[in-house]
């Protein structure tokens, strides 16, 4: 009778093994690895929760849209089973290289113009829906506000406004095409707007967070409606005035976020991929997107939620914020227009920079850290027709500054093999070095100010600086008109004393930038133009 116990024990053991198994309680979970734009990150605790509930293991590798889009042309996405910039744009420019299949919109978000509210009151703006790019180009020149913009090279907010400028400019209801580029009186129309812009930045992100940080580093910005949400619920937590939101008249850009499979050839993984979209347009994921300010799904489906059920903590029309807005958004170009826009941006348009590195060399540098440095150098001094660029290497002694201007590859050459020969030794004053990188700036300042460029250091330290210079430093930058509009943006590598460094950014609304694995890349986006 035991044994005949035990035997039926053990079937149905075995029962409820197989049907488990049957019912996929014991499958393999399905890996899905996302490159992703850091934009996305907040919504990875909750995707995180879905595949824990559906056999689903999610990674996620964090890249700028800008570099996805590399990626994806370059092929180089094979360790990748979806994608997932900020936009389709940069799907478009990178579909040359890498077949992106079953892609759709996430969530979007319209670019606005976002003014301080004591500002747009001033100029009676608030409540307006038509204001044009004239009158806000008008504005800045006048000086009634300071007006930034995020890099059309490197954001995708920032190629958004800057094709969204071009197609207001060029007045057609069709898309873009080379034609229009090849307009001379809409290149100058560009120009003069582009001029306008007192502050670049790698990305929208970091212009918002310099805002909040430092509110009087300027007073506009384009930016997405979801960024704007973000930083004026940042702004009243301090206590500090909001931004004012306008959006653009007519067809206006609209960032799209569009996830995207790689893989092929692995039904298993498709089917995941289609039950995460499933999710991510389903009322929890709609909720769960609402409460970060972006409106979910394609720009082509209804305003996220009515009037009435919204949540005006979050979208508030005190901030002129409008959900139930409808929006349309502009014809995309072709790629190769895009990206021909993206060469007249970067060569001709934009205002040119006069950007001085500040870069140390002492011991807290040797070995492989002195050696990324000079590799990382060799990608960031690229001859520019109109930009300036000034390495000053130092350590507890300043060296010579190597200075470079335009497409002068002959000191660009020079300066890198200067820089090659250096050995990482020393201590380190990093307040007398950029003294130095000040007084490098003065030939280009005219009656106390520098008109003519986008002036910014960039600091990298890689420890702890000597003190002796800072008073002196400070002093200097209180004395010296032109050093007050300079930010200061610091790269914080190794055992750099984040304090010290925070102080040069704070004071001079600039901002702290860490080193986290590619040196190159975070030298890049302090300087980013």
């Amino acid at each position: 009778m035991r044994t005949l116990f035990a035997i039926f024990v053990a079937l149905n053991a075995l029962l409820v093994v197989l049907l488990l198994i049957y019912f996929g309680a014991f499958a393999p979970r399905i890996a899905l690895h996302v490159l992703s734009d850091p934009a996305n990150r907040a919504l990875e605790p909750a995707l995180l929760d879905w595949a824990e509930d559906n056999n689903a293991e999610l990674s996620f590798t964090y890249r700028d849209s800008v570099e996805i889009a590399r990626d994806l042309s370059d092929g180089a996405v094979g360790e990748f089973d979806a994608v997932w910039p900020s936009d389709s744009l940069w799907l478009t420019l990178g579909k040359n290289g890498t077949d992106v299949r079953l892609a759709a919109a996430v969530h979007h978000s319209p670019v606005v113009l976002a003014l301080r509210n004591s500002t747009a009151s001033a100029m009676g703006w608030t409540g307006r829906d038509d204001l044009t790019l004239q009158e806000i180009r008008e504005a800045a020149g006048a000086g009634k506000f300071r007006l930034a913009m995020p890099s059309a090279t490197q954001s995708g907010t920032g190629v958004a406004t800057y094709l969204g400028m071009w197609h207001s400019l060029s007045g057609t209801g069709d898309a873009l095409t080379a034609e229009h580029l090849a307009d001379e009186t809409l290149r100058d129309d560009m120009r003069a707007l582009l001029d306008q812009m007192s502050r670049t930045s790698g990305g929208s992100g970091p212009l918002t967070e310099t805002l909040v940080a430092n509110v009087d580093a300027f007073d506009a910005l384009f930016a997405s409606e979801a960024q704007v949400i973000t930083a004026n619920r940042q702004l009243a937590a301090k206590g500090v005035e909001p931004l004012q939101v306008f959006y653009l008249p007519g067809a206006q850009p609209v960032l799209e976020a569009p996830l995207g499979l790689l893989t092929e050839g692995d039904e298993d993984k498709q089917d995941k991929f289609l039950e995460l979209q499933t999710f991510l347009g389903s009322q929890e994921a709609r909720i769960l997107l609402s409460g970060f300010g972006w409106r979910a799904g394609s720009v082509a489906e209804a305003p996220t939620e009515a009037p009435d059920t919204v949540d005006t903590s979050i979208w508030n029309p005190d901030w002129g914020i409008d959900p139930a807005r409808s929006l349309t958004p502009m014809p995309r170009p072709e790629a190769p227009v895009i990206t021909e826009a993206l060469a007249l941006y970067d060569k001709e348009l934009r205002k040119p920079s006069l950007t001085v590195w500040v870069l140390d060399v002492s011991d807290a540098m040797s070995g492989q850290p002195i050696a990324d440095l000079k590799e990382a150098l060799t990608g960031l001094l690229q001859p520019s027709p109109k930009d300036v660029n000034i390495v000053i290497p130092y350590n507890h002694n300043i060296l010579d500054p190597m200075v470079m201007e335009g497409e002068d590859a002959a000191a660009v050459q020079s300066a890198l093999r200067q820089f090659s020969d250096l050995q990482a030794t020393g201590g380190m004053d990093m307040y007398y070095a950029v003294y130095e990188a000040f007084e490098a700036m003065t030939p280009y300042a005219v009656d106390g100010e520098i008109t003519g460029y986008r002036p910014r250091i960039v600091v990298l330290a890689a420890g702890p600086s000597d003190t002796e210079s800072r008073i002196s430093l400070l002093a200097y930058r209180d004395q010296t008109a032109f050093t007050r509009n300079v930010p200061i943006q610091v790269v914080a590598f190794a055992d750099a004393d984040a304090g010290q460094l925070a102080e040069l950014s704070n004071i001079s609304s600039g901002r702290l930038f860490r080193v986290e694995g590619d040196l190159q890349r975070a030298l890049s986006q302090a300087g980013g133009l």
